[in-house]
């Protein structure tokens, strides 16, 4: 699996809850799979703070069965470490996913550093109540989604480090305006925050 054939399962799976995604290829495939998508929040020229969105948005949804899904990257993870140890002050019910493809996809393809293989090592010391590795030759996501967002529902933090070939470089920039990307995200949160259940497909997503 590629990091495109994920980011497309992931926009699949969760179409209903708020998914917020890294800055750079996640977020141009994301966009280059549906465009203007009322639930993709963009974090664009942002590197590393995802899951720090991510945690507020869950605050402010205020329940574990609308948790927000971040996309992260391995490079992301590691420039914002310090997002990791928000899971100390503020526990959140987050799905957070790591599209780990060893490089800066964006930026060259220069390798990332091999602390990336201490993601999962340090997700655990931070605290997130349910972490795993996942080598995509030998195991599938679907596999191994449910348990993760069982433990969400449950109200804790999930983090899946899914390693992925780096795939195709996307063909599109996400073009809209940052104030409308911002504008339209916080309506759909807002309604989401509103609902006292989330939709069947919501619930379904593991």
């Amino acid at each position: 699996m590629n990091k495109t054939m994920l980011i497309a399962e992931i926009v699949s799976r969760f179409e209903n809850h708020p998914i917020i995604f890294t800055t750079g290829y996640a977020s141009r495939i994301a966009f280059g799979l549906r465009p203007s998508s009322p639930n993709h929040f963009y974090m664009l020229g942002s590197m590393g703070m995802a899951s720090a969105v991510g945690r507020g948005v869950a605050s402010r949804l205020g329940t574990s069965a609308r948790y927000p899904v971040i996309v992260d990257g391995d490079g992301a993870v590691l420039m914002g470490l310090h997002c990791l140890l928000l899971e100390r002050e503020a526990p959140s019910a987050i799905l957070h996913i790591v599209a780990n493809d060893s490089t800066y996809a964006s930026t060259g393809g220069q390798q990332v550093p091999a602390s990336i293989d201490a993601i999962c090592d340090l997700a655990r010391a931070a605290g997130y109540g349910f972490v795993k590795e996942l080598h995509m030759a030998s195991s599938t996501f679907a596999e191994s989604l449910p348990a993760a967002v069982s433990a969400v529902l449950g109200g804790n933090s999930a983090l899946l480090n899914c390693h992925v070939d780096p795939g195709p470089s996307p063909l599109v920039r996400v073009d809209l305006p940052l104030p409308d990307i911002a504008m339209q995200f916080k309506a759909f949160v807002d309604d989401q925050s509103g609902r006292n259940t989330s939709g069947t497909k919501s619930l379904r997503a593991g």
